[in-house]
């Protein structure tokens, strides 16, 4: 069997850290996703997707993404299942977060971060492309 997503969108709130009894950092957020295709009408529809990291991910995705940030996510797809207080059964689905990649500025330092141990890059506009268009490449 196989339980693997793949998910690039934009947060619809600042993410929320908590930590737990036992020091484990756990970090809730909802990811907006665009569908690729439009709908009948003509006009774009959107997933909302509840997503949670844990430990060290969780506390670096809420130190440098907030409200409106682009993030690509890479986990799996889990179903939460419980019982109302009138005895109804509801469920719902959510990503639990492997990895994750900031496509945006972080929010607080003004720096591009490049993979899920959060290596800041250099400062927004000082990025130099490691190759110009002008380089002869070998291939």
């Amino acid at each position: 069997m196989f339980n693997r997503i793949i998910l690039i969108g934009r947060l619809t709130a600042d993410p929320e850290l908590k930590t737990l009894s036992n020091d484990i950092s756990l970090c809730k957020f909802t990811l907006a996703v665009d569908r690729r295709f439009k709908n009948a009408a003509g006009e774009k529809e959107t997933d909302f997707i509840n997503c949670t990291a844990w430990r060290k991910q969780a506390e670096i995705i809420c130190q440098y993404v907030k409200k409106g940030h682009k993030l690509a996510i890479e986990g799996t797809l889990q179903q939460e299942r419980w019982e109302t207080k009138e005895g109804e059964k509801r469920s719902s689905y959510g990503v639990q977060v492997d990895n994750f990649t900031f496509l945006e500025a972080a929010a607080k330092t003004g720096e591009v971060a490049h993979a899920a141990n959060g290596a800041p890059a250099p400062a927004q506009g000082t990025f130099e492309p490691p190759v110009s268009p002008d380089d002869d490449l070998p291939f």
